[in-house]
């Protein structure tokens, strides 16, 4: 499965044009932040989208165009929503603790409080190790439905969140973008290793959502979210 996902993103004629654009977005990110990686999250929606119908469209080897642009933005936001509320909780949690032990002197650091602030740490990491295996679950969700409450629905997470070949997915997609973003990062900045990494990193970005959309899609029958507005591959 890990070897489809990896052609996934270069199947079909447009696999060039599509590398490219992913991967000019994630060149201007350099110079306007946020507004192009909108637009790189709507795509993942779509691939989300396309592969979540099972192995038949998997094996179709056309990943979605960037066509429609409107609805991308549309996408794009509503997942930068989702995102922001799924990651909201860790982040709290960091910052309180991190907030109170700046206010504390490095004698009260030395006591009884180091083992508060070692607690409220341990929970952040927790809780956002939690938030990055739900993630995908939560985006697929919202890509099959593309309504954002899809998101946040229990049964769909506690159905993916327990099964083996989720964890084995999410796990080999973190492994794909994290040697992605390493690579991705060598160079100065504004050199050709660095633009390269650019290309790569979203090449890495859609093999790891088919990964993970294509479990999910086995895992959740399609007919249990009649997804909607859908975009044809293109």
């Amino acid at each position: 499965m890990l070897r489809e996902s990896l052609r996934y993103p270069l199947g079909g004629d447009g696999a060039a044009e599509r590398i490219i654009v992913g991967g000019g977005l994630h060149v201007v990110t350099a110079f306007v932040p946020l507004v192009p990686l909108i637009l790189v999250f709507g795509y993942l929606v779509r691939v989300l989208d396309h592969v979540g119908d099972g192995p038949a469209a998997f094996r179709d080897g056309t990943p979605p165009g960037f066509g429609d642009w409107r609805a991308l933005v549309v996408d794009g936001v509503k997942a930068t929503l989702v995102i922001l509320c799924y990651v909201a909780g860790p982040l709290v949690v960091l910052l309180v603790t991190l907030g109170g032990a700046s206010e504390l002197s490095p004698e009260t650091l030395a006591g009884t409080a180091s083992i508060a602030v070692l607690a409220g740490s341990t929970a952040a990491l927790l809780a956002a190790l939690g938030v990055a295996y739900l993630l995908p679950a939560a985006l697929a969700g919202y890509a099959r439905e593309r309504r954002v409450r899809a998101a946040f629905d229990r049964s769909l997470l506690r159905t993916t969140a327990t099964d083996a070949r989720y964890f084995v997915a999410v796990v080999a997609a973190a492994g794909l973008l994290s040697v992605a973003a390493v690579l991705s990062s060598l160079g100065a900045p504004r050199s050709v290793p660095r633009f390269v990494g650019f290309f790569l990193l979203f090449y890495a970005e859609v093999a790891a959502a088919a990964l993970v959309g294509r479990v999910l899609g086995e895992s959740v029958p399609a007919g249990e979210n009649v997804p909607a507005g859908r975009t044809e591959a293109g």
